[in-house]
Formats: C-alpha cells, structure tokens, sequence
C-alpha cells in the first residue's frame, strides 16, 4: 500500500463529504425560499426571481447526486483493500493514526487531539516509518 493510495482514499471521502453537504444546502435553500402565496395581487411586470432558480438550482441537486454516487462507488471499490491492510497493522496506536488520518479524513493536526500524548509531527512519523517497514518488506519479498 502506498501513501498516494492511501491519501487519495481520503481525499475521495472528503470529496464525498463537501458533495453531500452542497447537495443538502442546495435542497435547505429551495425549502427556505419557497414563494409563500398571501392571495394579494402583485405589481404588474413583477417576476418570481427566486422561482425562476429553481430549475437552475434542482439541477445543481442532481449534480450533485451523480457525483455523490460516483464518490461512494469509488470508495465502495477501494476501501476493502485499505481496511484489510489497515486491519493488518500490529500496533494499535499505528492502526489508530491510520483509521483517523485515511479513513476518517481529519487533518495531521487533529490526530494528536485523539491519539493523546503525540504531536502533529510524531504522527506523521508513525505512519510514514510504518509505510517505509512496509515497503522495505514488500522488496525483500520480491
């Protein structure tokens, strides 16, 4: 497994995470803004602006759910290999890291605040020298 793999897993939940969040404000702004009909007759040449964005804005829904599908296929494709290789970490701190980091999405920063008693730089220590054992492994298997 390698660290661009890993990082692209992540980068791909993440993707998914900001697609599903525009698609729910999408969908709260056409909700909010909904014409509210009072029966009172309106100013002639006077025009629904917000009603004529909805066509624009349902489309901006449905491009959103394409992506967030597309999203979810690829990870559904990609993550069993991450989780068995994650799985296969002896360390429980290493597997902690890697969990947080590729599969959780959070930031290096954030890590330390979970996994208590590390830094931001001894983190990515762990996972980088983990990556590394493995790497040298995998060549001296070969």
């Amino acid at each position: 497994m390698t660290l661009e793999r890993l990082n692209q897993h992540a980068r791909l939940r993440l993707d998914l995470e900001r697609a599903e969040n525009l698609k729910a404000s999408l969908e709260e702004a056409i909700d909010l803004k909904a014409q509210v009909l009072t029966g009172m007759p309106h100013a002639p040449g006077c025009q629904n602006k917000l009603g004529n964005l909805i066509p624009v804005v349902m489309d901006g829904v449905a491009a959103a759910s394409a992506e967030i599908e597309r999203l979810k296929g690829d990870i559904a494709r990609d993550e069993p290999q991450i989780l068995d290789f994650i799985d296969s970490i002896p360390d429980a701190q290493t597997r902690t890291i890697f969990r947080l980091r590729f599969l959780g999405s959070l930031p290096w920063n954030v890590i330390p605040l979970i996994v208590k008693g590390n830094t931001e730089d001894s983190v990515k220590a762990i996972c980088y020298r983990y990556l590394k054992s493995c790497h040298a492994v995998s060549r001296a298997d070969a």
